[in-house]
C-alpha cells in the first residue's frame, strides 16, 4: 500500500518526511489527519507564502524502513525539479540528507539526526546537484508532544524558511550564508596591531576557551580549568583567536598590557560573560569596565523569559549562522587550531546575536 505526494513538485519547497502517519494510511493521504492539519496550521501562522510539495522518503505501510533505492531515486527527481528550498522532516531522512547532522555519540543511532539541534540550520546536502538550502525541521507529532516548542516552531524554526523563500523570490536566487573573517594563531605583530586597533570601538565581543582536567585526573570536577585562547571580535563579520601562551615572556608582557588597557577602557560583549568570562579575566590580572559590559544571555531573559538562553539557541533565534556549537567538544591543545576557530566563531555570532537584540531593544524600549 502506498501513499502518493501532497502538492505540486514544481513548488520552491519540498517537504520530505521519514514516513507517513498510521492514521494517514487510513484516510489515504499524507498529512492528512490530525497532526497533518497541526502541520498545515503552524505554516500558515508562519506566513509561509508558497503550500510545499510533501513526499515520504519511504511510504510502503507493510515493509521496512527507507533503502538505498528510495534515496537515490528521491535524489535524482530532486534534482530534476530544482527546490531551492528542502526541509526535512525526522531524524533519518535529515542524517541521509546531511550527514554532518547524524549522532556522534558512543553507542548512538548514527542513522539518526540530533534534530533539535539543527532545527532551523541552514544546510546542504551534498548528494544534490543545485545551488540549495535543506532546513531540518521537527515533525508535527514531536511539536504536538511538546506543545511548549509551538512558538519556536513556528516563529523560528519556520521563519528561517520564509525568509529565504522571499529573498530568493525577490533575488531569482538563494541568500549565501553569513561571510566571517576568523583569525586564528596570529603572529605577535599581526594580534598587536588588530588590538590596538580594537581602542576605535565602542563595543568588542569576548570570549574565552578554557582546559579543564582530565577524566583520569584528581582534579576533575574540582577545577575549574584554565584560560587557554582568547578571542576578541570588533564586528560580526571579523574576529580573531589567538593563545595566551603562545608567544615568547616579552611578547607576553606587551600583550597582557595591551589587553588590560583594551578590557579597562573598551566595553565588552559576552555570552554568560559576567557568570563565567569575567572571572576569568579578572584572575588573569585584567581589569574590567563592567559597568560598559553586556551579557546577551541576561539580555536575552529579559527579552524572552520563557525561551532557552543558550548560545546555541540565541545562534537560531538572531542569525543565519548554521549549528556549530558540537565544535566546541573534545578538543586539546593537539588540535587548537579547531578550537579557535570555533572560539572566534563564538564571539563574531554573538556580537550578530548582541545586534539583533538591540533592534528588538527599540521596538519595546519599556524593557530598557
Amino acid at each position: 500500500m502506498t501513499i502518493s505526494p501532497k502538492g505540486s513538485p514544481k513548488s520552491p519547497v519540498w517537504v520530505v518526511i521519514d514516513e507517513p502517519y498510521p492514521k494517514d494510511y487510513e484516510n489515504g493521504g499524507i498529512y492528512s489527519s490530525g497532526l497533518g492539519y497541526v502541520f498545515e496550521r503552524a505554516w500558515r501562522d508562519a506566513n509561509i507564502s508558497e503550500d510545499p510539495f510533501i513526499c515520504a522518503i519511504y511510504d510502503n505501510y507493510t515493509g521496512g524502513y527507507s533503502t538505498d533505492v528510495d534515496y537515490k531515486a528521491l535524489v535524482q527527481t530532486i534534482n530534476m525539479y530544482k527546490p531551492p528550498i528542502i526541509c526535512t522532516m525526522g531524524e533519518k531522512v535529515t542524517a541521509l540528507f546531511c550527514p554532518e547532522t547524524r549522532r556522534k555519540k558512543k553507542h548512538a543511532n548514527t542513522d539518526k539526526s540530533s534534530l533539535e539541534k539543527w532545527a532551523g540550520s541552514l544546510l546542504q546536502s551534498p548528494d544534490i546537484s543545485y545551488e540549495h538550502y535543506c532546513i531540518p525541521q521537527l515533525q508535527p507529532d514531536r511539536v504536538v508532544a511538546n506543545w511548549e516548542y509551538r512558538f519556536i516552531y513556528v516563529n523560528i524554526d519556520l521563519r528561517h524558511i520564509r525568509e529565504e523563500l522571499s529573498f530568493f523570490h525577490q533575488n531569482q536566487r538563494l541568500q549565501p550564508l553569513p561571510e566571517r573573517e576568523l583569525i586564528i594563531e596570529p603572529s605577535f605583530t599581526k594580534l598587536r596591531e588588530y588590538l590596538y586597533d580594537c581602542f576605535q570601538y565602542p563595543l568588542l565581543s569576548v570570549d574565552i576557551e578554557t582546559i579543564r582536567p582530565t577524566r583520569g585526573s584528581k582534579l576533575h570536577g574540582k577545577h575549574p580549568g584554565y584560560p587557554y585562547t582568547l578571542s576578541i571580535s570588533s564586528s560580526p563579520k571579523q574576529g580573531i583567536s589567538f593563545c595566551l601562551w603562545d608567544y615568547t615572556e616579552e611578547e607576553t608582557i606587551v600583550l597582557f598590557r595591551l589587553l588590560d588597557t583594551l578590557l579597562s577602557s573598551v566595553g565588552q560583549i559576552g555570552q554568560n560573560y559576567f557568570t563565567f568570562d569575567a572571572h576569568f579575566l579578572k584572575a588573569l590580572g585584567f581589569r574590567l569596565c563592567l559597568e560598559k559590559c553586556q551579557d546577551t544571555m541576561l539580555r536575552h531573559s529579559i527579552l524572552w523569559p520563557s525561551l532557552p538562553h543558550k548560545l546555541q539557541f540565541l545562534t537560531k533565534h538572531y542569525t543565519r549562522q548554521p549549528y556549530y556549537k558540537d565544535e566546541g567538544k573534545g578538543w586539546s591543545p593537539k588540535n587548537k587550531k579547531a578550537l579557535m576557530h570555533y572560539n572566534c566563531l563564538d564571539t563574531t555570532v554573538t556580537f550578530e546575536c548582541y545586534l539583533g537584540q538591540e533592534e528588538e531593544f527599540q521596538d519595546r524600549p519599556y524593557l530598557i
